[in-house]
Formats: structure tokens, sequence, C-alpha cells
């Protein structure tokens, strides 16, 4: 008989589940009881991603977007969708999420030939987001060693993601694939674009906002709230960065 672990959840009731389950599997029972989505799991108060098959059993929370490590995985999966798209339309372009701002990721879009970001681009991005959403394609994490990582970043031409490695001390990294796109990311991801539904894509010149629910909002996007002031002082550090080539920082 195969091995069965039991697992203790946050209103005290158990769960058992055989030994080679994923938390994927399991959170899919689980669902029905939050109001978001289930994006990961803290296992004995450490987080796991819902690829992972766990050996043990022990406290079990499901993390949903009520709460800031859900809110967090959910923006940096769409972060990831968000690359794969500008690459795939748009070769050569690239883009630099900066910050938070009016409840969402404010970034910019730098084409190869200097033209500047319009709605019409950005239109185009959110059709083919949605229909790869749609799609539920499968986001996959691969382990691989730091010297290959750095390798595969420097032929992408991805200068900031090997800087960033050089630092690692780990001989090992994570990359995600998405599609045929690869990226590094630090933190967790969905493991699938199906998860991802509710998103907004704002033109806020020179850039974009990146919308999506929020730990006080999380089972739709909030209302937008326009932070214009708070907007001109992040756009002037960056040209101040920029001239003082620290952006990367």
């Amino acid at each position: 008989m195969a091995d069965i672990l039991s697992f203790e959840l946050p209103d005290g009731k158990t769960c058992s589940y055989p030994l080679g389950t994923t938390f994927r599997e399991m959170v899919g029972d689980l669902q029905s009881h939050y109001i978001s989505p289930l994006v990961a799991v803290k296992l004995n108060h450490e987080i796991r991603d819902l690829y992972y098959s766990p050996i043990k059993g022990g406290k079990l929370e499901p993390i949903d977007l009520s709460q800031e490590d859900g809110v967090r995985i959910y923006s940096r999966s769409l972060s990831l969708v968000m690359l794969r798209v500008a690459e795939e339309l748009y070769p050569g372009c690239k883009i630099r999420f900066e910050h938070s701002l009016s409840k969402g990721m404010y970034g910019e879009i730098y084409f190869p030939n200097q033209v500047s970001l319009t709605e019409k681009e950005l239109r185009t991005i959110v059709a083919r987001m949605q229909a790869i959403i749609e799609a539920d394609e499968p986001i996959t994490k691969e382990t691989m060693s730091l010297k290959a990582a750095i390798e595969l970043f420097k032929k992408k031409g991805q200068m900031d993601k090997v800087r960033l490695l050089q630092f690692k001390k780990n001989p090992e990294t994570h990359i995600y694939h998405c599609g045929d796109y690869s990226d590094y990311f630090y933190g967790y991801m969905v493991p699938s674009t199906g998860y991802l539904k509710q998103f907004e894509l704002k033109f806020y010149l020179p850039g974009f906002i990146l919308r999506f629910p929020t730990k006080s909002s999380p089972t739709q996007i909030p209302r937008f709230e326009e932070q214009r002031k708070l907007a001109r002082i992040f756009y002037e550090f960056e040209k101040w960065g920029k001239i003082m080539e620290i952006e990367d920082v």
C-alpha cells in the first residue's frame, strides 16, 4: 500500500494524500473553500510552490490572493507572461518593471528602433496575453547550473540578469519556462497561465501600469487611483539613475 501523508489545515481539519501527490493536486480539492485562486502553500510555515510533491506531512496553509505572498506570486507570474509576449511580438524589445504605482506595477518598454510605446502596442500585448492565459499553458521550473544560466542570458543579451546571477553563491538556480520563453526570477510562480485570469494593462506615459488583484481586493482588480505626484518623483529618480548608470541597482 502506498505511503499516506496527513496534513493539518488552518481550520484544524485534516486531509490525507498518497506520497507523490503534488500541492497543485491538493489545493484543487481545497479551492472551493477560498474566494480567490490558491497559488502556493505553506508547509510547516515554509512557502512551497504548487509544483512540489511533499515527502512528509505537517501543517498545511494554502496561500491565496488575500495574502501578500499570494499577490507577489500572482504578479510575478503575470510579469513572466508579459515578458514572453513582448519578446514574441516585438523581438529585441526590453521591458523594465520599475516600481509599485496606483495599486499596480509601473514599467516601460524599450523598442530597438527607439519608437515610443503607444496604446496600440499595449492593446496587442493584452490580446496575446489573454489568449495565452485562456489556453492555460504550463509554466515550468528547471533547475540549472549557475554557469549554464549565465551563458543562457548572455546569448539572450540580458546582461542585467547576467550581473544579477554573478552575485549568487549557490551553484544552481531555477529558470522558468513559458512557451519558448525562459527567464530567471527570484521567487515562486504559478504552475500554469490559467491562474492569471484577472489583469489589466493601463497605458501610462511613458510606460504602462500592470494591474491585478491585491490583498485588500483579492477577487477583483481594485479601482485605479491616480498618483501623479508620486509618479513624478519616481520618474526623476529613475532619470538620474540612468545618468549615473545605476539603473540595475
